[in-house]
């Protein structure tokens, strides 16, 4: 009984989960949240995380390995959200610098 309802429940995720439903919900997400791209950005998570082990090494050799896990967490995740926000933000600024300018050379 708890193979057939296993197997079951594996069939229904795989129906769930196929390429062909899954790409259209990630690109609706991506649209109503302008911060997704820049948060999965590969660039932004390499970053945070050379930041964060960077202070979780010298935690470790300063405080002690619990500390410097938990400075790890921390300060991974909030470099993370600040590096992504940062890269938004220079996005935000070219998008407004790119209208501007168009709007310039239909205006001569």
């Amino acid at each position: 009984m708890a193979e057939t309802s296993l197997k079951e429940g594996f069939r229904e995720v795989r129906d769930q989960a196929r390429q062909s439903e899954i790409n259209p919900k990630l690109e609706e997400a991506v649209q109503n949240q302008p911060l997704a791209p820049h948060l999965l950005d590969f660039k932004v998570v390499l970053k945070a995380l050379a930041i964060g082990a960077v202070v979780a090494l010298i935690l470790f050799l300063l405080v002690s390995p619990m500390f410097a896990g938990v400075g790890l967490l921390l300060v991974f995740f909030g470099a993370w959200f600040g590096l992504a926000t940062l890269s938004y933000g220079k996005a935000e600024e070219r998008r407004e610098a790119e209208k501007s300018d168009d709007e310039e050379d239909e205006d001569e």
